[in-house]
């Protein structure tokens, strides 16, 4: 049997635009809604820090277009001088939470109290039947995620099945979401005495691309596109995930 990775109910010829032009350009809509917000952090910061040397805008919101045209007019308000430097940390942040206190460590305080979210979307992987999680199930969005799986010569097949999960916002608890359970998003085997780099990554919206590269350099690429009939719910938690993930330093 020729060593290939197989992906199975996709089309692999299918391409992932990670960060769509139609959802960034209505996601510049947000923006003059947050901006009293990103005023008020930063407002909420001077009083805390007396003055504060630079902003750092953490994770996926400082992707797109205009968030840092944002925090840049909001501390212009707060600081006439305009002295403050931005900066921009372009990874994954791990749970909303986390943001929060990486904030509070500076701040003494957590600014963002009463607008920690938990959102998005995770990875779920199923090796040969076992299920192991490879993202957490509250992220930032973007996130990039990669790992090497190895099947060693004699060993059976192993099939690498992977699961995105289904959310909903609680209806009645704004800034939550409940899982709903997993949908399969495509199945990778791994032939005995074969290795396989897996990548994953997901973007803004929760659309989820997979890339498959085996040992010889044979790249097969899955995924899965998220129903944008739900986008002005997937802004809500943008706008959200832009608002926590503002930290000081």
């Amino acid at each position: 049997m020729k060593n290939t990775v197989l992906l199975h109910e996709l089309n692999i010829n299918d391409t992932f635009n990670l960060q769509r032009s139609e959802f960034i350009n209505k996601a510049q809509d947000l923006f003059d809604d947050i901006k009293d917000t990103i005023y008020g952090i930063l407002k909420h910061a001077t009083v805390q820090l007396k003055k504060f040397g630079k902003i750092i805008l953490v994770g996926g919101g400082a992707r797109i277009p205009g968030v840092k045209e944002a925090v840049t007019k909001a501390m212009t308000r707060v600081n006439k001088n305009g002295n403050c430097k931005i900066e921009t940390e372009d990874k994954m942040t791990t749970v909303s939470e986390g943001c929060a206190i990486h904030a509070s460590k500076y701040l003494g305080t957590n600014v963002f109290s009463n607008i920690i979210q938990r959102s998005s979307y995770a990875v779920g992987l199923s090796v040969s039947g076992v299920f192991e999680t490879v993202v957490p199930r509250e992220v930032v969005l973007p996130v990039h995620f990669e790992k090497m799986y190895e099947c060693e010569k004699g060993e059976k097949e192993i099939v690498l099945r992977f699961y995105k999960t289904e959310i909903e916002l609680k209806k009645n608890v704004e800034y939550r979401t409940n899982c709903m359970g997993f949908k399969h998003l495509v199945d990778v085997k791994i032939p005995p005495g074969d290795s396989v780099k897996i990548e994953v990554d997901v973007d803004l919206i929760g659309n989820t691309a997979i890339k498959a590269t085996l040992r010889n350099g044979q790249v097969l690429k899955g995924g899965m596109l998220v129903d944008t009939s739900s986008l002005d719910k997937e802004l809500l938690a943008l706008k959200r995930h832009i608002e926590n993930t503002i930290s000081f330093n």
